[in-house]
């Protein structure tokens, strides 16, 4: 699965404090749209905390 979770970001650059094992662990059971939609959600709130 982890390669699952790298390959669209591929071209991207690393983030240091990003630990993929983890991530895998904590989305065993999510399909790629559960972690897009999760992902959208943690964008959302972002900008909505740096717009406050």
């Amino acid at each position: 699965m982890q390669g699952d979770l790298q390959s669209p970001y591929r071209k991207m650059e690393p983030v240091e404090d990003i630990d993929i094992e983890k991530l895998v662990s904590m989305t065993n059971q999510y399909t790629g749209a559960d972690i897009a939609a999760l992902c959208k959600k943690a964008r959302r709130f972002v900008l909505k905390a740096c717009s406050a």
